[in-house]
């Protein structure tokens, strides 16, 4: 146990205080009975697909009723005005028994319960029917989504075949409840489907039950380890650091269901464009949106039907899973291979993407889910990158206290949103790396001064930011100020044209072999949305610089009320900045649909508060030390300011009552951001300090555990 739980006492006592109360959080979570669903058909209700009229009937066949059913749930609602209840017969046949169901509801748009008698545990599902008809006074809506895919069979509103997907849910009898711990046999039995050949239940045994608790244990005691002067051998502090964010990333690709993370359908489009013709796609829809078999394999998971919604779920069964293995294999080969036109991500430039051709090339012969899966271990292995450079430029920062260096990669290892996203196709997984590593290059070289080497290498990292993603171009202004002092700092005039003419002329070898290479690839040179220079438009359609005080007002709106006179931006009183930067940035996951309830962000957006304040307490404490490292704190807040400032920039759309900005676009400046983190802790004195960054990094780790909990109860159960 001293082993275990040795080092530096102050970290294992902050581990003490948060950890206690986490841990309770997360047995009462997975251990209170709650509501929980025995199957779904993977569609939720986007839209209004039948009005059914008094005395008529629609039905919806070819279901599959899963073991344990007890009642039947469906959107209904009623235009009805004068509130009289609704009345409706509910007619089941499971494998060819009638079953027959009354309710009785009213005027809100609701999901409403027909039960049935209690289907048996065997077998995993029964094929089966629901017909709908109306005996009220008053017509009936019926909810789906729009549209039906390859053997569907159509529902029918009396008799005639309605292009459409009725949505419809199945859960146990009235009142019967289960916990996640009880659920989680099957919980993981389903999300095993459509994953690689290896994967079975047993994986999320292991990632679940072992892997993520030993890794939080492991995140500890190296911290503890670092308080008191100790590092893995041969890996060093850094190594272990890389090794958890790998671990960490790895499991949360597991974890997250195929597509279902933002884009990431349009991000494998685009290695596939890029891998099959040579050329980047384009942002305007060329050809059909994705190629035929990726196609197949979004409808194979009910992708477009489902994503979108709290209330979607992908496919269940198994024999669903087979059936769409077959079919896919059996479309491979006769499929033409085309490529798509990639709507989404077209503008962005091929450097992430090139990192994933040869994932592409090596699961070309397996399966879509397969190959989609080698290519997420690409975003894996840059959290590595990510989480290193983190504690790299801290170690610079503050040379003597590795503590404070261990945590802040710790704190970039274990934040939720960048395991999630670095689980996944994305090329926020690549700015978050190319970020980090551009801010330790400037940090050291502002800490020991520039050379020949580091000058190459900040020019390449320089030249390759925007290709990754062209947020990457607001690190421009921090890299200016921080270069411009490294050469301000070179003593003689020679050293300082040598060294500065190395770093100018890496960044314009780097411009010249990327401006060939979007010739051979046929794309613009500048990373923007409309191939402009930077800052000329944006996603919004308005541009910045052509309207800067509406872009100012609307920047004030994002983060405070609004003031009289302002043109009315975003959501109101309520703060933008609430919903990008701590529901989207910390613990937001599917497409927007997948969160905590709001009581957890209310103590997110505490402790960031809390932690700001502790900053400004930290500075003034720490003044003398603060004002030797002027140069570089500077850097760093601009960074951050920077790239805030460009991601409102590129959604700055006008008047407008929509939030589109994601909290993770700010990734490209966490690395700052985590210095403003482990510096704040600072502020009860630097003998306290090791408790503050226990407890800190202990929360994100317990935040990061719940949120994979998050993930599969939501998705699976």
């Amino acid at each position: 146990m001293r082993r275990l739980f040795g080092g530096d006492r102050r970290v294992w006592l902050g581990v003490l205080i948060v950890g206690v109360p986490c841990l309770g959080w997360c047995a009462y979570s997975v251990l209170r009975p709650r509501d929980y669903f025995t199957g779904t058909n993977s569609v939720i209700p986007t839209t209004t697909i039948a009005e059914i009229a008094p005395g008529h009937r629609a039905c919806v066949p070819g279901l599959q009723f899963p073991a344990g059913t007890g009642r039947v749930r469906v959107a209904i609602s009623t235009p009805n005005p004068a509130g009289a209840p609704t009345f409706l017969r509910a007619d089941v046949a499971v494998d060819g028994a009638r079953l027959v169901s009354h309710a009785q509801r009213t005027l809100p748009a609701q999901l409403v319960d027909f039960s049935i008698p209690r289907l048996g545990a065997r077998p995993a599902s029964v094929p089966g029917g629901l017909c709908l008809t109306n005996l009220s006074g008053a017509a009936t809506l019926v909810g789906g989504y729009p549209g039906h895919g390859p053997g569907d069979a159509l529902p029918r509103l009396d008799g005639r075949p309605l292009d459409a997907r009725v949505a419809v849910w199945f859960a146990p009898p009235a009142g019967q409840r289960r916990s996640l711990v009880s659920l989680a046999t099957d919980i993981f039995a389903r999300a095993a489907l459509f994953r690689p050949g290896f994967v079975g239940r047993w994986t999320y045994w292991l990632v679940v039950a072992l892997l993520l608790p030993v890794l939080a244990l492991a995140s500890l005691r190296l911290l503890a380890g670092a308080g008191a002067g100790v590092s893995p051998r041969r890996i060093g502090l850094g190594g272990a650091i890389a090794a958890i964010a790998v671990l960490n990333a790895l499991a949360w690709s597991l974890i997250t269901p195929p597509w279902d993370a933002p884009d990431e359908q349009s991000h494998y489009a685009y290695t596939q464009y890029l891998a099959e013709t040579g050329r980047t796609p384009h942002y305007e829809l060329v050809h059909q949106r994705y190629s035929s078999l990726e196609t197949a394999a979004l409808e194979a998971t009910r992708f477009d039907t489902y994503h979108l919604s709290p209330q979607g779920r992908p496919p269940w069964l198994v024999a669903e899973a087979h059936a769409a293995r077959v079919r896919l294999q059996r479309e491979a080969e006769t499929l033409p291979r085309n490529n798509g036109g990639v709507l989404e991500s077209g503008f962005y430039k091929p450097a992430y993407y090139a990192l994933t051709l040869p994932a592409y090339y090596a699961g070309r012969d397996a399966s879509v889910f397969d190959q989609l899966w080698l290519m997420r271990l690409v975003s894996v292995l840059l959290a590595a990158v990510t989480a290193a450079c983190t504690y790299a430029l801290v170690r610079e920062l503050f040379p003597g206290s590795t503590v404070f260096a261990t945590g802040a990669g710790l704190l970039v290892a274990l934040q939720p949103m960048i395991g999630f996203m670095s689980g996944v196709v994305n090329n926020d997984a690549g700015i978050a790396a190319g970020g980090a590593a551009l801010l330790y290059l400037l940090v050291r070289g502002l800490r020991r001064g520039l050379t020949a080497r580091l000058g190459v290498a900040i020019g390449l990292v320089l030249a390759l930011l925007p290709l990754l993603k062209s947020i990457g171009y607001a690190l421009y202004l921090p890299a200016a100020l921080a270069i411009g002092a490294m050469l301000w700092r070179q003593r003689g005039a020679r050293a300082r044209v040598a060294r500065g003419g190395a770093l100018v002329g890496a960044f314009a070898v780097g411009e010249v072999v990327w401006g060939l290479t979007a010739l051979a690839l046929g794309t613009s040179f500048f990373a923007t949305p409309d191939n402009g220079a930077p800052g000329a438009s944006g996603l919004g359609g308005q541009s910045p610089l052509s309207h800067p005080f509406g872009y100012l007002s609307y920047l004030w709106q994002v983060f405070l009320p609004r003031l009289p006179g302002m043109t009315s931006h975003g959501e109101g009183p309520g703060w933008a900045a609430y919903t990008v930067y701590v529901k989207r940035g910390w613990a937001d996951f599917g497409w927007v649909a997948t969160t905590f309830p709001d009581s957890v962000y209310v103590v997110i957006a505490t402790v960031m508060f809390t932690v700001g304040g502790l900053g400004v307490v930290a500075l003034w404490r720490e003044r003398r030390a603060a004002r030797a490292r002027a140069v570089e704190l500077a850097v760093l807040l601009l960074a951050v300011l920077a790239v805030v400032a460009a991601i409102h920039a590129a959604f700055y759309r006008g008047p407008s009552l929509f939030v589109a900005e994601a909290g993770r676009e700010a990734f490209a400046a966490f690395a700052a951001l985590a210095v403003v983190v482990v510096g704040a802790c600072v502020a009860l004195g630097r003998r306290r300090a090791p408790l503050l960054v226990g407890g800190l990094v202990t929360a994100t780790a317990a935040l990061s555990y719940a949120s994979a909990l998050l993930v599969l109860s939501a998705n699976f159960s």
